[in-house]
C-alpha cells in the first residue's frame, strides 16, 4: 500500500485506503467463523506438547527407578566387601546421574501443571482472536505488514470505489462476500 508513487488519483485519501485494505484483510483473516477450528488446532498443539512431556517424564521415572537399584546394589556391596576407591567414584557418578534426572523431572512436573493451568477456554480464545483483528485493523498487531504481503493480492483505486484481491479464501461456509474478488465499497 505504502510507497506507491505512481497513485495520482487525488479522489479517495490514502489513510482511507489503507484503513479499508486493513479492515477487509482483518475481517477475513480474523472471521469469527474460524475461531472453532483455531480452537480445535490449539488443543491439538497442547496434547502433542503434553504427550511428548509425558513421554520424557516417564524415561526418567524409569531412570531413576533403575539408578536407585544400582545406587542399592553398589552400596549392599560396599557394605558387604569394603569401599573400593573405584566402586565410590562409581557411586558418586550415579548418584549425580539420579540427581540430574530428578532435577529434570522435577521441571517437567512443574511444566506439566502449568500446562493443565494454562489451556485456554473457548472464551478466551474468543477474546484473543477478537483483540487480534481489533490490533490488526488498527495497524497496531506486530505482523501486520507480513500479513498484508502474503495476503493481500493488489488493491485497485478507481475514481469512487476501492477494490481488495486477496490471495486466499478461508475454507468457510457462506463466504460469498469474500468469493468475490472485487470489493466495491465507497470510502
Amino acid at each position: 500500500i505504502q510507497n506507491r508513487l505512481d497513485c495520482s488519483n487525488g479522489e479517495i485519501a490514502r489513510d482511507k485506503i489503507e484503513a479499508y485494505v486493513l479492515k477487509k484483510l482483518g475481517n477475513a483473516l480474523f472471521d469469527d467463523r474460524l475461531i472453532p477450528q483455531v480452537a480445535m488446532e490449539y488443543a491439538l498443539l497442547q496434547k502433542e506438547l503434553t504427550k511428548n512431556e509425558t513421554a520424557e517424564a516417564t524415561e526418567l521415572r524409569k531412570q531413576v527407578a533403575a539408578l536407585s537399584k544400582k545406587i542399592e546394589k553398589a552400596l549392599d556391596v560396599m557394605l558387604e566387601h569394603g569401599a573400593s576407591p573405584a566402586l565410590s567414584d562409581k557411586l558418586r557418578g550415579m548418584e549425580e546421574e539420579k540427581a540430574v534426572a530428578e532435577t529434570r523431572l522435577t521441571g517437567l512436573a512443574s511444566t506439566l501443571d502449568t500446562a493443565a493451568v494454562g489451556k485456554l477456554s473457548m472464551e478466551d480464545i474468543q477474546k484473543s482472536f477478537q483483540r487480534a483483528r481489533e490490533l490488526f485493523i488498527a495497524g497496531k498487531l506486530d505482523s501486520t505488514r507480513i500479513l498484508i504481503h502474503n495476503f493481500v493480492e493488489k488493491v485497485i483505486v478507481n475514481k469512487h470505489d476501492v477494490e481488495v484481491q486477496l490471495k486466499f479464501l478461508p475454507d468457510l461456509p457462506d463466504t460469498d462476500e469474500l468469493k468475490c474478488t472485487r470489493v466495491k465499497e465507497r470510502t
